[in-house]
């Protein structure tokens, strides 16, 4: 099933087919994200409460391999509810509002909202070792078109950066490509860094306004439209002595934050791209730019509503 006209969304509404979240998140990290600096909003503090990796319900590969998967709470802790299971229905994502708190230097910052899929944890970025995967089945997006990846920053790293060639990151595309390097895997087309600025839990090491950073997600090779697995990690030149912790995620939508205390909103009835689908399971997160050096105590509040038929 589907909603495919006014009517139908208007009946849905009605028939208490809705569900509206109200979402709050406060920089816990202890440490002000800089200018440029792309953090993940799931592990900070507030509403909902912060996730833990490889805590709650997930379905565990072997390590280190997890999928992001509701279990019948129905959420992953720490990932924004949005009413459930409603198979056979399609729920869609109808609004969001957001708004900056009471510090300044909130704004302007940009938030993308994502479904989480998969994670890695643990990865030693200070370790020239080949950290060979075991990939997992991704929940949705199972052909890996639109999916990305990123690494979260586990805990305080200083301004010493790690470096990822252009072999770094031997993973699969979306259409099943040939693998390309030994051992098998797409490479990534060229070399970044992960650090180089301060950085602390929650924060995306390779994004940054300094050289060789690549903002949230890491780059793909040429023509490339998305990540279906990842089979290795190889760091060429340490500098970070820090874990992290390895991502795969789909982008659903995005939204800038212009003004302190004056909503930035999307109605996705109207606007296109309309009604974005979430997809029964879906384990959704706020990533977060910040183009201020973000306080610690900034926080961020967003109305979310979803609907189903």
């Amino acid at each position: 099933m589907a909603i495919s006209s006014l009517d139908q969304l208007i009946a849905a509404n009605a028939a208490g087919q809705s569900f509206k979240y109200i979402w709050c998140k406060q920089n816990t990290t202890g440490q002000a994200p800089p200018i440029g600096k792309w953090s993940n909003t799931a592990t900070w503090g507030g509403n909902p409460c912060a996730m833990t990796y490889n805590v709650g319900p997930v379905l565990s590969g072997s390590f280190p391999g997890s999928q992001f998967i509701a279990d019948t709470s129905p959420y992953l802790i720490g990932t924004i509810p949005h009413g459930g299971n409603v198979a056979p229905f399609t729920k869609y994502l109808t609004s969001i509002e957001i708004i900056a708190g009471t510090v300044a230097t909130t704004v302007p910052s940009w938030l993308m909202l994502v479904d989480l899929l998969t994670y890695y944890p643990g990865l030693n970025l200070n370790s020239s070792a080949n950290q060979v995967l075991n990939s997992v089945d991704l929940p949705r997006y199972t052909t890996g078109a639109g999916v990305q990846m990123f690494i979260e920053n586990v805990g305080a790293s200083g301004t010493s950066a790690s470096t990822f060639s252009t072999s770094a990151f031997l993973y699969t595309n979306s259409t099943n490509s040939p693998n390309y390097q030994p051992g098998g895997g797409l490479t990534i087309p060229w070399a970044i860094n992960a650090g180089g600025t301060a950085s602390n839990a929650a924060q995306i090491l390779h994004s940054g306004i300094v050289a060789n950073c690549a903002g949230p997600f890491i780059p793909l090779a040429a023509g490339d439209l998305g990540v279906k697995s990842i089979q290795q990690v190889y760091i060429t030149a340490t500098g970070t002595a820090t874990t992290g912790t390895l991502i795969q995620c789909k982008p659903l939508v995005t939204i800038p934050l212009h003004q302190l205390h004056f909503s930035s909103g999307r109605d996705f009835v109207f606007h296109i791209p309309t009604l974005p689908v979430i997809y029964d399971g879906a384990c959704l997160a706020f990533l977060l730019y910040t183009g201020a050096a973000l306080a610690t105590s900034g926080t961020l509040h967003a109305a979310l509503d979803f609907v189903w038929g």
